[in-house]
């Protein structure tokens, strides 16, 4: 690990090193297999944040599990049988309607099976493939807003992005895609992690005040698990908070949770922010919610993830009456 110090015009560099271990049988160990055993162990070291450290196989299993994840994705890029987006509703809390969806990536890999996002995308988001992948994410939710609105549908569609996908040129290319594909900029909404909307703050706010002027909105994802200023998050040009699911489940719990929340909502409002509950299971909790203030929510008691079939038979559904859960 390297730091740099600037000191009375000159640059000092100072080195951390970090050492790891790993056993080998000479005359059968090859020297590939040491080599790859010891970048495994280094790299474990590292993410421990400790000095010394020891090849161990079930940290061995893991790197090569992401190192593989990580080579086989940009041939799923390419195979429509591995890749594919499911929809989850937001629903307002008032009347029950349905507001819009988040457009959720999902992995069948043809050896592993399916891969948990929880797993694949951390992954990616800190790789070079974190932009390829939301890119093909961000096309086929337009392709499926410009279905929606062939059939007369004018829903709402929500991207999740990393805090990387920032440092491209995103504008240029999120306007391209709506424009392919003939979409209103006011179809498509971007979440964004605090965490993600802390890094780079300039450039970062130049971004976004462009994105909402061309009338696309945006959202702050896992809302109070960052570290954001109440001052820094006065200046974003977002119009959704989405509160982590984290403080909804825990709202049972008390009603020491049940005032965070409710604190949360109530600030939200105060700067302008329409606010969503992510996470809701139960009816009392989202009874709770309504009761707070809460706008719309999503989670399980309304619908799981749904394939783009099922969430059309859903949404038609939807429109004649009430939301029932389907969970």
């Amino acid at each position: 690990m390297l730091e740099i110090e600037l000191v009375e015009s000159q640059i000092k560099y100072s080195v951390t090193p970090v050492c790891a271990m790993t056993g080998f049988e000479p005359g059968l160990s090859s020297p590939a297999d040491c080599l790859r055993s010891l970048s495994s162990a280094v790299q474990e070291t590292r993410a421990r944040e400790q000095n010394i450290g020891a090849f161990s196989d079930s940290h061995d299993l893991k790197y090569r599990r992401t190192f593989r994840l990580l080579n086989d994705f940009p041939a799923a890029l390419l195979d429509p049988e591995q890749l594919r987006i499911v929809l989850q509703p937001r629903v307002d809390l008032s009347s029950g309607e349905i507001r819009s969806a988040e457009a959720l990536l999902r992995w069948q890999h043809p050896r592993l099976g399916p891969i948990s996002p929880t797993e694949f995308v951390p992954i990616l988001e800190n790789s070079g493939l974190a932009w390829p992948m939301t890119r093909w994410v961000l096309d086929k939710a337009v392709r499926q807003l410009s279905a929606w609105r062939a059939q007369g549908f004018a829903m709402k569609l929500s991207v999740n992005f990393a805090a990387s996908n920032l440092k491209e040129d995103v504008v240029e290319e999120i306007l391209s895609v709506l424009a392919q594909h003939d979409v209103p900029c006011s179809l498509l909404e971007i979440e964004l992690t605090e965490g993600s909307l802390m890094q780079n703050s300039a450039q970062v706010l130049a971004k976004l005040d462009r994105l909402v002027e061309c009338g696309i909105g945006l959202a702050i994802d896992d809302f109070g698990t960052g570290y954001s200023s109440l001052s820094y998050l006065q200046r974003l040009p977002v119009s959704v908070v989405k509160i982590d699911q984290s403080f909804i489940r825990a709202l049972g719990d008390g009603s020491r949770e049940q005032k965070l929340v409710h604190s949360m909502i109530k600030l939200s409002h105060e700067m302008g922010y329409r606010v969503v509950a992510e996470g809701i299971e139960v009816p009392e909790a989202a009874e709770l919610l309504r009761v707070m203030g809460c706008d719309e929510g999503q989670g399980y008691l309304f619908a799981r993830p749904l394939e783009l079939e099922a969430f059309d038979h859903f949404y038609r559904k939807a429109i004649e009456g009430s939301v029932a859960s389907v969970a």
